[in-house]
Formats: structure tokens, C-alpha cells, sequence
């Protein structure tokens, strides 16, 4: 169990984070979500023990961070945005040199780095020089080395900066996979991956969690979510005036001559039939009458432009 209680972290006279609270759920992927500047990176550095708050503590399994014995923090793996890396060395000699100072005897990293070649996708490069690696396999070294002490938590900052579409769709697979059995703290930008990837979300705003919960509550965030689509076979003349005198209707938007955009209160849904009615009495003929998709972008979009408190 991994929980921040007010949090706070400055670097000079700019303050970075404001009182953070939060609590990570055991054996479950939290998306962790913010623009640029937020405190994503400064947290998870403070959570690792690589910095310390200024105010405020972290907690794991109830104990502070900062009484946390060596042994203890394997039980975290962290993967910073920035993987360091030895490029003279092979990938094997790396992971094998990354497990050895961790204090893991030969036969036992000999036997564990196996175990993590297949699941990391390294196989193909293992007697290469970090040097010569793309990025994307540079990301899975990282990632390897996170795990080469099988922690239950893994930090990791941003891990598909810089790959492509196809590297990014395996190193989020392989995460997946591995959220199934233990706790993992995400920061990522993308979010069209947040659904189906987490079980929760937090963002983070100036220093604040501005959003606690599921990625579908988040989903329920966007401010467009008033928005209905309409398409009609025909419309009489003078449409647009017809449905703003509907009671439900606050706005038409004309996108087609066929079809609308139509602002109201429509996540109730006897709004909804009180509209078809309508558009039934004026013989309104109904090809299509849909919510418009709701967007984690939208909603991000207007958390992270509200005001933090």
C-alpha cells in the first residue's frame, strides 16, 4: 500500500507540489495524468526516495519512505522517463551488472535475467551494445531492470516517450500484463490507452490531484457531454427555430443539412424521450439520434484548465 499525505516539494521560491494526497490501490494500474510541469516526475522521484518532500510523507505499507531500510525499497521498481544507461555495455552485461549491485547472486541473475527476456522483447538484441539499440528497446532494457527484482509496486515515468506506434502498443501490452499482478504507478500523455490500460486515474494540476477515480467518472468530466447528435431524412423549413422552441433544447448547432448538434441536459434520460416525442409530434422523421462519443480529452482539457485550489 503506497499512500501520499500532504505532500509539498519547492524548488527554490516555485512550488512544485501543494499538499499531495493520494493512495495507490494494491494490483491495479493507476494512470497518473498531467501536463507538463505538474509534478508528476518530482512525486515519483519522492516516492522512490531519489528526492525528499519538503513537508508531508510518503507511506509504504504504513511506513515513511524516508525510515525505509535498502531491503525494503526492492520492493519498489522504477523506471524514470530518462532511462540511465551504460551504452558500452551489452544488454545482457547491463542486466546482469544491474542485478548484481541489487546484491542477487550469479546463478540468481543468470537464471532471472532469462526469465525476462522473453516478456521484455529482448531476445532478438541481447548481445548487442546498448548503443546501437532504437529507443523502443532501449525502453524495454529499462523496463527490465525494473523488474529484475520482481517488486509488487513499479513506478514508470512516461515509458513510451519516444517510441513509435507499434513499440508503444507492445510495451503498453506488457504492462498490462504485468498490472494483473501488481501495482503499477503510469505516467503517460496518452490517453486513448488510460480505458482500457487502468483501473484508476489521478491528475495532476499545479502541484494538486485535481481528479481521483475511474477512467470512466473521468470520461463523465467532459464538458461535452451535453452535446446529442440528430439526423433526419428531411428537415421542414425553419428547423432550427422548431427545435430551439423544444424545451429541451438549449442550442442547435447545424453541422449538415441533415444533421445537428444538440445542446441540453441529456444525461437525463426522460430529456431524451420528451426530445424524440417532440420530433415525433412535428413528424420529424428520426435516421439517427446518438450522445456524441464522451472524451478523456475533453475532460483532461478542462481539469487541468480549472483553477487549482
Amino acid at each position: 500500500m503506497i499512500r501520499f499525505e500532504g505532500v509539498h516539494k519547492a524548488f527554490g521560491s516555485k512550488k512544485v507540489l501543494n499538499g499531495l494526497d493520494f493512495e495507490l490501490k494494491p494490483g491495479s494500474v493507476t494512470g497518473y495524468l498531467g501536463p507538463n510541469g505538474a509534478g508528476k516526475t518530482t512525486s515519483m522521484r519522492i516516492l522512490t526516495n531519489a528526492l525528499q518532500a519538503d513537508q508531508g510523507q510518503v507511506l509504504l505499507d504504513g511506513t515513511p519512505t524516508t525510515e525505509l531500510t535498502h531491503e525494503a525499497f526492492k520492493k519498489i521498481g522504477y523506471l524514470p522517463e530518462h532511462t540511465p544507461l551504460y551504452p558500452d555495455l551489452t544488454v545482457w552485461e547491463f542486466l546482469e551488472f544491474s542485478a548484481r549491485v541489487r546484491g542477487m547472486s550469479a546463478p540468481a541473475t543468470k537464471h532471472r535475467v532469462g526469465e525476462l527476456v522473453e516478456p521484455c522483447g529482448l531476445k532478438a538484441v541481447l548481445g548487442q551494445a546498448i548503443a546501437t539499440l532504437s529507443k523502443g528497446y532501449r525502453q524495454r532494457v529499462g523496463l527490465a531492470q525494473a523488474l529484475l527484482l520482481d517488486p509488487p509496486i513499479l513506478v514508470l515515468d512516461e515509458p513510451t516517450t519516444g517510441l513509435d506506434p507499434n513499440q508503444i502498443r507492445e510495451i503498453l501490452k506488457l504492462i498490462g500484463e504485468l498490472g494483473r499482478e501488481k501495482t503499477v504507478l503510469l505516467s503517460t500523455h496518452i490517453l486513448s490507452h488510460v480505458p482500457t490500460l487502468c483501473d484508476q486515474v489521478l491528475v495532476l494540476n499545479q502541484g494538486h490531484i485535481v481528479f481521483n477515480g475511474t477512467p470512466q467518472a473521468m470520461a463523465e468530466r467532459d464538458p461535452d457531454r451535453s452535446r446529442l447528435s440528430l439526423v433526419t431524412a428531411h428537415a421542414p423549413e425553419q428547423f432550427q427555430k422548431l427545435m430551439e422552441s423544444c424545451a429541451q433544447v438549449q442550442q442547435v448547432q447545424v453541422e449538415t443539412q441533415h444533421r445537428y448538434t444538440l445542446i441540453g441536459s441529456w444525461q437525463n434520460a426522460s430529456n431524451v424521450r420528451l426530445l424524440a416525442e417532440f420530433l415525433q409530434k412535428h413528424q420529424i422523421p428520426i435516421l439517427e439520434l446518438s450522445p456524441e462519443p464522451l472524451s478523456l480529452d475533453r475532460a483532461f482539457h478542462h481539469l487541468t484548465e480549472e483553477v487549482s485550489p
